[in-house]
C-alpha cells in the first residue's frame, strides 16, 4: 500500500502543479507566455507526459517481458485475505476504471493536441482531463483507505499540498521581476513600435 500511496501522491502533486500553473486563470498563462513562452510550453508538456506515464503504469499488466510491474492489477490477489472481499474488489475495480479513464482521456487529448493552446487569444483550456484525474485519484484513495481498514494497515505519511502556495510565490516573483525589466505599459504589445 505504501508504494501505491507514494505513486498516488506524486500524481496528485503533478496534477496540482499543472492546475495551479495552467488552469487557474488566464493571467497566469499570460505571465508565463510573456516571460518564457517556450519554457512554459515545455513545462506544460513535461507535466502532462509525466502524469500520463504514471497513470498508464498503474493500469499496466502484472508482467511485461518477464519483469514484474507495479500496477493496480497486482492487488487482485489480496482479495481473498480481505475482511470483506466483495467491498475490497468493488473499490479496487472502481480505482482501475477511474485510472484507465483518466489515462485514456489525457492520452487522447495529447494526441489530438487539444490542450497545447495556452489560454491565449480567447482559446479556452479543457478542464475535463484534470477532473477525471482528480476523480481517479479519489477512487484510488478510497480503495487504499478500504484496504488499510480491512488489513489493519496504519498510514505513516500524508501529503502537505503546498503546491498552490509555491506556484503563487513563483508568479509573484515572475511579475515583480518582469515588471523591473519591462515596463508594465509594454506588456500587452504584440509588435515593437
Amino acid at each position: 500500500m505504501a508504494c501505491l500511496l507514494d505513486e498516488l501522491f506524486l500524481i496528485e502533486l503533478i496534477k496540482n502543479y499543472y492546475v495551479e500553473m495552467f488552469c487557474k486563470d488566464e493571467a497566469r498563462v499570460d505571465a508565463l507566455n510573456r516571460v518564457a513562452g517556450v519554457l512554459s510550453a515545455t513545462i506544460q508538456d513535461s507535466l502532462l507526459d509525466e502524469m500520463t506515464i504514471r497513470l498508464a503504469r498503474l493500469v499496466d499488466r502484472k508482467s511485461i517481458c518477464g519483469n514484474d510491474t507495479f500496477t493496480l492489477n497486482r492487488f487482485d490477489s489480496f482479495k481473498e485475505g480481505a475482511a470483506d472481499p466483495g467491498l475490497y474488489a468493488e473499490k479496487l475495480e472502481a480505482a482501475k476504471v477511474g485510472i484507465a479513464s483518466a489515462f485514456r482521456d489525457i492520452r487522447n487529448q495529447r494526441l489530438a493536441h487539444l490542450q497545447l493552446d495556452n489560454l491565449r487569444d480567447g482559446s479556452k483550456y479543457s478542464y475535463a482531463e484534470m477532473t477525471l484525474v482528480t476523480n481517479a485519484l479519489e477512487q484510488c484513495e478510497a480503495f487504499v483507505v478500504e484496504a488499510e481498514m480491512q488489513f489493519g494497515i496504519t498510514r505513516k505519511h500524508f501529503p502537505s499540498h503546498e503546491e498552490s502556495k509555491e506556484v503563487d510565490l513563483l508568479f509573484d516573483v515572475l511579475d515583480k521581476g518582469y515588471d523591473q525589466i519591462v515596463p508594465r505599459k509594454w506588456w500587452k504589445r504584440t509588435s515593437p513600435e
